[in-house]
């Protein structure tokens, strides 16, 4: 089973991350997988957790996007999940936005907005991955 996360903008799912080396590793030794949404299919998601007993130790999910909505929808889309905590991803290049293609981390009044929304929406625990720059 593979499992995938999506990864929001504020005009709907920018893409789905999957666990690539899993996927390369089952293709390379020509393992038949079927991929599943877990983040949005709660039958899958539970099954996952029956099969793995992943939850049985603190699961910390990363989440980005391109707006300060992108992240608080990711955040509130988790709230019913057995996570421990919430990393908001905020230095990811992948997520640059703006004119200058810059990340979240890269302004102290974005940080702040972010982390603001995430925490608004979320019971858990959040903490933010900043930038160097």
């Amino acid at each position: 089973m593979t499992c995938t996360a999506e990864l929001y903008r504020s005009s709907g799912p920018l893409g789905r991350y999957y666990c690539n080396m899993a996927k390369a590793y089952f293709k390379e030794h020509g393992v038949e997988y079927v991929e599943y949404n877990v983040g949005r299919d709660a039958a899958r998601r539970q099954e996952m957790i029956d099969m793995t007993h992943q939850l049985g130790v603190p699961v910390i999910v990363s989440v980005a996007g391109d707006s300060v909505e992108g992240y608080a929808a990711c955040v509130t889309a988790l709230q019913g999940s057995g996570i421990s905590a919430i990393e908001l991803n905020l230095s990811c290049p992948n997520v640059a936005h703006g004119s200058g293609a810059r990340c979240f981390a890269q302004s102290a009044e974005e940080t702040r907005a972010v982390v603001g929304a995430a925490k608004k929406a979320s019971r858990f625990p959040i903490f933010a991955k900043l930038s160097p720059e």
